[in-house]
């Protein structure tokens, strides 16, 4: 058996959603970078064929050869032809971007309106995954919160939190809201898990998590969604104080 043929095979892909009006190419790369770098597209996972991660993302064919294309440039991702082939994730080390330096590029206002959007959407998420979350749904939850717990370091803690907020996400069956999950994971889970200083509460997380999936194995979304907004409002704050902390 080939090496192409031993990876990983991504089926379709949840967490990618339709992009709005007339894409750019530079907003399809955007999508699958970030997925690549929160680890929901791992290393040596085969990506789905091009025209049906095409359709997926609602984009033609050559929107999408040019998104790949970029990808290949950053070594992101190979592509082998014949049998056995396709366009594989390489993600090398060291390519997840600087929190600190992405979270420097706000200004405070601009941070917390992020934040704003985002804990409205979290709520929104939470509430209809609680209505709408399968078997499935819930035991993909129940693995992230363990592998979160299980985490040794913040890189470890980072890209198990954000696929549980991602897989929360694909639980309410929102293709658009989980779009937007994965863009708020890209730009703000770095920043959250810097390894030192002001930042996230491993322990308060677990029990954000926790909440969480209790609410949604009750059925309940408005337990549901004050666990999110609770989840978030902690999130957030532990950021503003990590950006004061750097202007510092």
């Amino acid at each position: 058996m080939s090496e192409a043929q031993k990876a990983i095979e991504a089926p379709a892909l949840p967490f990618l959603a339709p992009l709005p009006g007339e894409t750019r190419t530079a907003e399809v790369a955007r999508q699958l970078e970030e997925s690549i770098e929160l680890g929901l597209l791992p290393a040596g996972s085969r990506l789905p064929s091009e025209g049906d991660l095409a359709m997926q993302l609602g984009v033609s064919a050559m929107t999408l050869r040019e998104a790949l294309a970029s990808l290949r440039e950053q070594g992101l991702i190979v592509t082998r032809r014949g049998r056995g082939g396709g366009s594989f994730v390489q993600a090398a080390a060291g390519r997840r971007r600087s929190g600190a330096t992405a979270l420097r590029n706000y200004s405070l206002n601009d941070l917390r309106d992020l934040l704003d959007h985002q804990g409205a959407i979290a709520t929104a998420i939470a509430r209809l995954a609680a209505e709408r979350a399968g078997a499935e749904d819930l035991r993909r939850l129940h693995a992230d919160n363990e592998r979160f717990e299980a985490g040794g370091n913040a890189d470890a803690r980072r890209r198990a939190d954000a696929r549980f907020h991602v897989d929360l996400a694909v639980a309410s069956h929102s293709s658009r809201l989980t779009g937007e999950e994965v863009r708020f994971q890209g730009e703000l889970s770095g920043p959250l898990w810097l390894p030192h200083g002001a930042g996230a509460d491993p322990v308060a997380h677990a029990a954000g998590h926790a909440a969480i999936l209790a609410a949604l194995e009750r059925r309940s979304p408005e337990a549901a969604g004050a666990a999110a907004e609770t989840a978030v409002r902690s999130a957030a704050e532990a950021l503003l104080a990590r950006r004061l902390e750097l202007s510092t």
